[in-house]
C-alpha cells in the first residue's frame, strides 16, 4: 500500500482501527492468534538464483485461517479506497534473507547504491533447512509499518497499530 500524503496515512490508520471489530473479533471468535513458523521457501522459480528467502507461517488454531484473516484485513483497506487489489491472496511469510539489504565493504546496501539485486544459490540452505521448525508465537499486535524506516526497537516504524485480543479480553 502506497500512502502518498498525511491525509492518506491518517485514513489508513483510521481503517486499521476498525479492524479489531470488523475483522479480528469475527474471525478469531474469542481465540488468541497463535502462529508457527516452519519451513523455508524462496520467491522465484530457480533455487540457484534467489534474492528473497522466507519462512512459512501458519495459524495453530483449527477454527480460523491466518490466510483468511490477512486477506480480510487487506479487504478493509480496499473498501476504504486505499488499496487496489493486485493479488488474490496475501503472501504470508517472514523474510529471512533479502539481497536488497546486502551491504558492500563500505556498509552501503544495494538499494541505497542503486544497484540491481545480486542473487545467491539457496540450494544448500534449502536442502538442510527446508522443513526447519523455527517455533511458535502469539500475535499481540498488527502494525501498519512504514517501509525503509527503523524504530528504536530495530523493526519498521509503525504509523498505527491495533491489539489482537480474544473477544473476552477486548
Amino acid at each position: 500500500m502506497v500512502l502518498a500524503d498525511d491525509r492518506e496515512r491518517h485514513q489508513a490508520v483510521e481503517t486499521l482501527n476498525t479492524c479489531p471489530e470488523n475483522v479480528l473479533r469475527r474471525l478469531l471468535a474469542g481465540e488468541k492468534l497463535r502462529l508457527e513458523m516452519k519451513g523455508i521457501e524462496y520467491m522465484n522459480d530457480d533455487p540457484g538464483e534467489v534474492d528473497v528467502l522466507y519462512g512459512q507461517v501458519n495459524a495453530l488454531s483449527w477454527s480460523h485461517s491466518l490466510q483468511t484473516i490477512a486477506d480480510s484485513l487487506v479487504e478493509e483497506f480496499v473498501k476504504a479506497g486505499l488499496v487496489t487489489k493486485q493479488y488474490e491472496r496475501v503472501k504470508l511469510h517472514i523474510t529471512l534473507m533479502n539481497t536488497i539489504f546486502r551491504r558492500d565493504s563500505d556498509g552501503v546496501t544495494e538499494a541505497k547504491a542503486g544497484r540491481d539485486r545480486e542473487t545467491f544459490s539457496a540450494r544448500q540452505i534449502l536442502e538442510e533447512f527446508q522443513d526447519y521448525y523455527f517455533g511458535e508465537m502469539e500475535v499481540e499486535e498488527v502494525h501498519l509499518s512504514v517501509r525503509y524506516t527503523t524504530a528504536n526497537n530495530g523493526f519498521y516504524s509503525a504509523s498505527g497499530k491495533i491489539q489482537v485480543l480474544p473477544a473476552s479480553e477486548g
